[in-house]
């Protein structure tokens, strides 16, 4: 079995791990990762998703809160990229930090990709579209 296979679900649908300490916006990924034909998993933090990730396997996407409760997003993405099994799974910043400098502390952490908020979440589901395309 391969990794990803765990985090997949029937009809080509595949899991989305959310990481977002705010219920609301939690709640507006999850919608749109269920427009995008996905299945969505949330966790408030990082010990959370960590639960999630042993539980279930590797994500092959992650939309990860820059600022989160306890260890920040920046500071997980690093410790989740020393894990070889999560080496190919894509990581999206998500944060109402849009400078250039924030972006590029992201890519820096080992995220894949970087969006600031506000979005519209049409925008999103495109995106996360493209990032489960490969």
């Amino acid at each position: 079995m391969r990794w990803w296979s765990v985090f997949s679900s029937e009809n080509g649908k595949r899991h989305v791990l959310i990481v977002e300490d705010t219920p609301e916006s939690a709640r507006v990924y999850r919608r749109v990762v269920e427009l995008a034909g996905h299945v969505p998993l949330v966790a408030a933090d990082s010990v959370e998703a960590m639960e999630l990730i042993q539980r279930h396997g590797a994500p092959p996407l992650i939309l990860m809160d820059v600022k989160l409760p306890g260890e920040s997003g920046l500071d997980f993405t690093r410790r989740l990229r020393e894990l070889p099994e999560l080496a190919s799974t894509r990581i999206v910043g998500l944060s109402a930090l849009g400078l250039d400098l924030d972006r590029r502390h992201a890519l820096e952490a080992g995220m894949n990709d970087y969006i600031a908020k506000p979005f519209e979440a049409s925008k999103l589901e495109e995106r996360i579209k493209e990032w489960l395309s490969w």
